[in-house]
């Protein structure tokens, strides 16, 4: 197969180094060693593939000549084409960092020498990055080489700032560098610098740069004659690269039906976890047509030009149909390789995270696999769109099969600890600690699962008896130190719910102050959180207030058997709407708290608690008890004018 490739030299010019970009289709090589630009003659030249592999769009440069030039591809015996180095532009390849020193040239050129898994070329205006636009933006290598058009004769000062080792070389020669582990800022005014005399014409550039962990930073700067400060190589320095217009597609019996293009466009993401918004174009070679597109994920779209938001990246299958004034137009298949926009340093583009979450709570899930149910789950959680993140774990809930058996176990953990705090999940919450322990390998992984839908059973489900005996099923040996005391903390809890406050106290000793400090202190903390829970409770601030409150029982746990703590978690609860953790926090104080001076108002707050849950017999019977038990309290008297 083929591509006509069109070259406007300049005038007066034998060749000139051209840049193009095809879509190529099977049986093209994936490592594009197939691609050969022929002249008008017959004659192969030169070529420097930058980028090619199966659903990726293949990007080289070659040597343009005059007259009509042909691109070829698809030969299964190519043999990779001689290495050359193009007289222009600015060619950047990067590769994963290997382990080792980077103090000063020998040991960076080691580095390079070991022969690291390269992320790909690119060709770039000039030697100035912030991130790699090939692959991860720590712990990768960078290999700038360049062509620089010297003006005249003199002396040029070229400098080096980088975050982390770089190396600055003319013509073969080393000119500056600034080796070891560092950050930007102490370059950023020249400082790593070095002179080198230049005549006047075409003079190579290399740029060697190694980056760790923390921002990356690659800049290639230079003082040239007459000036007095330093300054970036603008792209204009550089010899320039040609655009090549690309034509049709040609089999052996002529153009082949007409094809899409494709762009990365941006991302939005959490952690490994990415949706990636990529453009489509039908090439539509001059002749009206309806086009409809099929994304292979279960979205379709229709229009010359589209865009699609995938989720997750990875190699997907895209079909195009189209019909025009003639009739059906045979449709095209591609492969397309998704993946996250390398250049993009944030997790969402700036301006568009909002429109991305939309368009992520508008998925249709029932069409998507449990791969894509994960990523939208992890966005959606990290975005705080726990609406969206809910309905993911509920699709992934129904199919479980669907998600990939390696991610189930922490996929349907993190959706049981995100359920246990939405009202109205509580089947699926038991559900998803249940999928966990299934997935689980290890017995650490499922004594974690269980010690959390322990807790859910008490705080959720007013199930003490059921949870002590999860809980006692759980060896502490599996769980970590924080997780034995949540254990010891739940079995306390559990004791409190059968009305044993001597066991309860006895569990929570056992578990011990997180931060034990001076009386005077803690009651301080202890004031002020509480005082901060109310305040923002009274603002609607519900998950503060939680947090604060958390914060007070997880310091010192025998507050959780303090009326002024649990009449204010169970308030927070009713806020919420989340009224079984209101009506459990309500009925454990209760039944810690029998006949304390403010019994009565945790009996009138349980009765409205059931109230509101439409569970009017029980109401009444609570405030019957209030009635009788605390006959002269303000809370009987409210309750009396109720009824």
């Amino acid at each position: 197969m083929r591509r006509a490739v069109e070259v406007r030299l300049p005038d007066g010019a034998a060749s000139a180094a051209a840049w193009a970009e095809i879509q190529t289709v099977a049986p093209a090589i994936e490592d594009g060693r197939d691609l050969r630009v022929v002249g008008r003659d017959g004659s192969v030249l030169p070529i420097k593939v930058l980028r090619a592999g199966k659903g990726a769009l293949a990007s080289f440069v070659f040597e343009a000549r005059p007259g009509p030039l042909h691109v070829y591809f698809g030969n299964a015996n190519a043999k990779p084409a001689p290495d050359w180095d193009p007289p222009a532009g600015v060619i950047l390849e990067t590769f994963a960092r290997p382990d080792g020193p980077a103090d000063n040239w020998n040991q960076v050129r080691r580095l390079f020498d070991s022969g690291p898994k390269s992320f790909g070329r690119i060709l770039r205006k000039n030697v100035f990055d912030g991130a790699n636009p090939l692959g991860p933006s720590t712990d990768f290598l960078s290999r700038y080489k360049a062509v620089l058009r010297i003006p005249a004769k003199g002396r040029y000062r070229f400098a080096t700032v980088s975050d982390d080792a770089s190396f600055l070389f003319v013509d073969g020669a080393k000119v500056c560098e600034w080796p070891g582990w560092h950050g930007a800022g102490e370059g950023n005014r020249g400082k790593f610098h070095g002179d080198v005399e230049l005549g006047p014409g075409p003079h190579r550039l290399e740029y060697f740069h190694v980056q760790g962990e923390g921002e990356s930073v690659a800049e290639a700067a230079w003082i040239p004659p007459g000036q007095d400060r330093p300054q970036v190589i603008p792209p204009e320095a550089f010899e320039p690269v040609l655009p090549a217009k690309v034509g049709v597609l040609e089999g052996e019996n002529g153009p082949l039906p007409d094809e899409m293009g494709w762009r990365i466009e941006a991302h939005v993401s959490a952690g490994p976890f990415a949706a990636v918004e990529v453009s489509f174009k039908a090439r539509d070679r001059g002749r009206l047509a309806r086009w409809r597109w099929d994304f292979g994920d279960g979205s379709t779209d229709e229009g010359a030009e589209v865009s699609h938001l995938f989720l997750g990246e990875g190699l997907r299958t895209v079909r195009l149909a189209g019909r025009g004034g003639r009739g059906e137009i045979p449709e095209t298949v591609r492969s397309v390789e998704v993946h996250r926009d390398w250049a993009q340093i944030r997790e969402a583009p700036e301006g568009r995270g909002e429109a991305y979450r939309k368009a992520l709570a508008r998925r249709d899930l029932a069409r998507e696999d449990g791969r894509a149910l994960e990523t939208l789950f992890r966005i959606a959680v990290s975005y705080h769109q726990e609406s969206a993140a809910a309905s993911a774990a509920a699709e992934a809930l129904r199919r479980p099969a669907d998600v990939p058996e390696a991610r189930r176990l922490p996929f349907f953990f993190d959706a049981g600890m995100l359920l246990q705090d939405m009202p109205g999940q509580e089947t699926r919450v038991e559900e998803a600690f249940a999928r966990a322990r299934e997935a689980a390998t290890g017995g650490g992984e499922r004594a974690r699962a269980d010690l959390h839908l322990a807790g859910f059973l008490i705080h959720a489900r007013s199930n003490g008896a059921e949870s002590e005996k999860l809980l006692a099923s759980i060896p502490p040996g599996d769980l970590d130190a924080a997780d034995r005391r949540l254990r010891t903390i739940f079995r306390g809890d559990a004791a409190a719910m059968r009305k044993d406050r001597t066991g309860a106290e006895a569990r929570y000793r056992e578990a011990g102050v997180e931060t034990p400090g001076e009386d005077a202190a803690a009651r301080l903390r202890r004031s002020a959180r509480l005082q901060a829970a109310q305040d923002y409770l009274r603002r609607g601030e519900t998950e503060a207030a939680r947090e604060a409150v958390r914060q007070v029982e997880w310091e010192d746990p025998m507050e959780r058997l303090g009326l002024d703590t649990g009449l204010l978690l169970a308030e927070i609860h009713v806020a919420r709407g989340d009224l079984l953790r209101a009506e459990a926090a309500a009925r454990r104080i209760l039944a810690a708290n029998p006949d304390a001076a403010r019994t009565p108002e945790a009996l009138f707050l349980l009765a409205r608690i059931l109230d509101r849950a439409k569970r009017t017999p029980e109401a009444d019977a609570v405030r019957a008890d209030l009635l009788r038990r605390f006959p002269y309290s303000e809370e009987a008297a409210k309750s009396g004018a109720r009824r």
